[in-house]
């Protein structure tokens, strides 16, 4: 009978349609895991704020430093003093040992050595804390650094010391010193990504780390003017791009959520390469 209160039967062998089910949650999806990371670093740049002042005027100096050293270099007010320094410190190379030992230190400078050692650091940090800024800034910062030097190269054009002649704007590539800088960079990010609490009982105090960011910096600066790669304001111009590229960089790797603390006080709060990093 049909009353209203039947149900339908359905025939032997008849195909059941069902509804599709939405995808399970818990799966990702095609591209899920780059989405994540962009969260994350996004949401970790929002999260940072205006940059402190100090941050602001350490960036600043190096720019007009960097500036103020070039414009020197195109005016040729600097071509004696250049020469003087340059022939003192080329006299304290020595053959044998202390010129390998000098040649080596060198080597510190060079972008595939410092690119190297720096990402690999920040690779395993990022993952260790689950938190890719710290890649993403690091590999910005040695970016930024090279981009920048190869367009103040392409500026000033300026001869190597080994040609014999100190020319400008006839495409040289000697100004700035690459090797400078980029130790620099490199060494100034490695010792803020060597916490204590990441590389344990390896890790050096925090005042012999910057001791050694220092003491190296300034090391392989003069080295490359003792074998006559550079002259000695080119140097100078290497420490203050150097400069300019790494204050916001430390200043985001010690101040934002979850960073490493070093320096402990973060450079918000104090500046760089004191006591309290």
């Amino acid at each position: 009978m049909g009353g209203t209160g039947s149900v339908p039967q359905q025939s032997e062998g008849a195909t059941v349609q069902t509804q599709p089910q939405a995808p399970s949650s818990g799966k990702r999806r095609p591209g899920g895991a780059f989405a994540d990371l962009w969260r994350s670093v996004r949401r970790e740049a929002v999260s940072l704020g205006r940059p402190p002042a100090v941050v602001v005027l350490l960036t600043v100096a190096g720019l007009v430093g960097t500036g103020l050293v070039t414009a020197a270099v195109l005016l040729r007010t600097t071509t004696t003093w250049d020469a003087d320094v340059l022939r003192w410190l080329t006299g304290l190379d020595q053959p044998g040992l202390a010129h390998g030992v000098v040649r080596s230190v060198v080597t510190a400078g060079a972008f595939w050595l410092v690119g190297t050692v720096v990402g690999i650091v920040a690779l395993v940090l990022g993952g260790r804390r689950r938190r890719p800024m710290i890649v993403v800034v690091c590999g910005l910062t040695l970016v930024v650094m090279d981009a920048f030097i190869a367009v103040i190269k392409t500026i000033t054009g300026r001869t190597a010391p080994h040609t014999g002649v100190d020319q400008i704007l006839v495409g040289g590539s000697s100004y700035p010193s690459g090797h400078t800088a980029h130790a620099t960079v490199g060494l100034t990010l490695l010792a803020v990504l060597l916490a204590p609490q990441v590389a344990g009982a390896c890790a050096m105090p925090s005042r012999q780390r910057w001791a050694a960011v220092t003491v190296g910096s300034v090391v392989v600066g003069l080295t490359t003017v003792i074998l006559g790669y550079h002259w000695p304001t080119e140097v100078v111009a290497g420490w203050f791009m150097a400069l300019a590229v790494l204050a916001p960089a430390v200043w985001v790797l010690t101040t934002s959520p979850a960073g490493p603390d070093v320096p402990e006080s973060g450079l918000g709060q104090v500046g760089v390469g004191t006591e309290s990093h």
